[in-house]
This record gives C-alpha cells, sequence and structure tokens, in this order.
C-alpha cells in the first residue's frame, strides 16, 4: 500500500493514543500532533508533543525519534542517543515488529487505514509494567 513510507510519513498528523495499565487497572489518554521533517536525505525527525492524561499526571508530554530510509519503502527508526528501536515497512498495508528492550517485551502492530489514516498497538510487558496502547494517527 505504501510504496514511499518517506514521502508518506512527512508532514503533519494529528495524533490520538488511548493507554491501558493493566497493572494498575488505569486508563489514559493523549491528544496532540505529530510530524515528521526531513533533517537530512533520506532521515527525518520524528516529534510529538500534546496533553497527556494518565493516573496523576495531567499536563504536556513530548516524544522524539529519528527515522532513516535507506530504501524508499523502509524505515529504520532509532531511539534518542541513536539506539536502534524496530524497522518499518508498510508495502503490504501493515507490519509487525517485537523489540526486547531489558526486561521488557515490546509487540507492536503498524496499520495503513486509509492514505491519510494509520494506526500502531502497543503491546508491552516487563517486570512491571503490562500496558496496551492505541496510537491513531490522521494527515493534517
Amino acid at each position: 500500500m505504501v510504496t514511499d513510507l518517506e514521502k508518506w510519513l512527512m508532514g503533519a498528523w494529528g495524533l490520538q493514543k488511548e493507554i491501558y495499565d493493566h497493572l494498575a487497572q488505569q486508563q489514559g489518554s493523549f491528544k496532540g500532533q505529530a510530524f515528521f521533517e526531513e533533517i537530512e536525505p533520506h532521515k527525518a525527525r520524528y516529534g510529538e508533543e500534546g496533553e497527556l492524561h494518565y493516573a496523576a499526571h495531567h499536563g504536556s508530554a513530548t516524544q522524539e525519534y529519528i527515522y532513516e530510509f535507506p530504501h524508499p519503502y523502509e524505515a529504520k527508526i532509532y531511539r534518542p542517543q541513536h539506539r536502534f528501536f524496530h524497522d518499518l515497512d508498510l508495502r503490504l498495508g501493515f507490519w509487525k515488529i517485537e523489540h526486547i528492550c531489558a526486561q521488557d517485551h515490546y509487540k507492536g502492530r503498524f496499520t495503513v487505514e486509509t492514505q491519510n489514516n494509520w494506526t500502531i498497538d502497543w503491546d508491552i510487558k516487563g517486570p512491571q509494567k503490562k500496558l496496551t496502547m492505541k496510537y491513531l494517527y490522521q494527515r493534517k
């Protein structure tokens, strides 16, 4: 479905997140925006900013990643300090990832709903956490 991932992602996206903490039995939400901006050829900064409502926290929240595009259809996603997180390839309209970070296990499914909407479903488990999160992106 998405053959030029770099071109498709660029720009501004509305972002909503639903968060559920299974251990604490608490729900949370995030509403804001995400953006992809080129920082050099085939490399983009992903940023998000918005309002997070989770447990006692009700305020602003931000997140940042670096996307590198070795091929038009593929991204390698890095956390700050250039720590590899996962690959992304949406040519089939979806992508599944698994990532181990210390004792935490991340499972994600990225799904293209339309050319202007996509979702991520996360299942994160570790000794101190058990979270389910759903992200909804809508092109601005």
